[in-house]
């Protein structure tokens, strides 16, 4: 999916896999003071949105604003009503027409304490789902 840079409405569904049903908001428990959050940004993790969409009925609806060119990473995350599960799932999305795109990096160094294993974090394009609970996005 691709979109031009400048001020948008993202409009996308959330569709539980294994019922084939529509995600709306009555299906969604308020967690972190908002029933969904969108977590948008690009692979340098330069450009980056926190962003909390409200359901029109049919689709998750919010404003966004995107001034630089780059394939760009979007999460949605949110807890189901009906058993409290937390669910994420993720999409991308193609800016273009706006500012040239930020260098990606090779790699993330992070800093971690002595137990911990993860001395460095690659920046991996693959994503996960709760084995539960499959979502997806679509515009």
């Amino acid at each position: 999916m691709s979109m031009s840079a400048g001020n948008a409405k993202y409009k996308f569904q959330l569709i539980d896999m294994e019922n084939n049903k529509l995600i709306g908001d009555q299906d969604l428990n308020v967690a972190h003071e908002k029933k969904l959050h969108l977590i948008i940004y690009d692979p340098s993790l330069q450009e980056f949105q926190h962003v909390h969409p409200e359901f029109d009925g049919t689709m998750w609806v919010v404003d966004t604003q995107f001034s630089v060119d780059g394939n760009y990473w979007i999460w949605a995350q949110g807890e189901l009503a009906a058993d409290g599960e937390e669910f994420s799932t993720s999409n991308r999305l193609d800016i273009t027409g706006g500012a040239t795109a930020w260098p990606t990096p090779l790699f993330l160094e992070i800093s971690a304490p002595e137990h911990l294993a993860c001395r460095q974090l690659s920046l991996a394009k693959t994503s996960s789902l709760r084995a539960r609970w499959q979502c997806s996005i679509s515009r």
